[in-house]
């Protein structure tokens, strides 16, 4: 008997405590977890969001909103390999932060996935990363872009 309440409270416990995905909203904290070193001077951390699954492995979205100077913007571009994209939709669940103009945004995608928006007026870089999370509008987004 006391066997079963031990295993209902340790259920109960890992139902309300493990079930939650972890999330990062400071905007500093969310940039160091993606790039792995704090910012530097030539590159303003204007708004951060991650966010990363517990129940499927490796399932985690990265957005952040950057103001860089032009030679981290050019660093990113040459190690990221990024190439000019057609189009590529803004997920329906992206924080409400998220919104590049469309008027003056040019559209990067590095060789391994992630997806730039780049506001040409303003400067600022709206980055999307994400694994897993989002793997269903990547699909659409690469469909439609092969159809352009």
């Amino acid at each position: 008997m006391i066997n079963n309440k031990i295993y209902i409270l340790v259920l109960l416990l890992f139902l309300f405590t493990g079930c939650k995905p972890e999330q990062i909203t400071d905007p500093v904290k969310v940039y160091t977890n993606w790039a792995g070193v704090k910012p530097t001077k030539d590159v303003e951390v204007i708004n951060g969001f991650y966010w990363k699954s517990v129940q499927k492995v490796n399932s985690y979205a990265t957005f952040l909103e950057l103001k860089p100077q032009k030679q981290w913007r050019d660093e990113f571009i040459k190690l990221n390999e990024c190439s000019i994209t057609a189009h590529y939709d803004i997920p329906s669940d992206a924080p409400a932060w998220f919104k590049p103009r469309n008027d003056s945004t040019v559209i990067w995608k590095s060789s391994y996935g992630a997806v730039c928006w780049e506001d040409r007026t303003t400067g600022h870089l709206f980055i999307l990363e994400s694994v897993g999370a989002y793997l269903e509008n990547d699909k659409e987004a690469n469909n439609q872009n092969t159809k352009d």
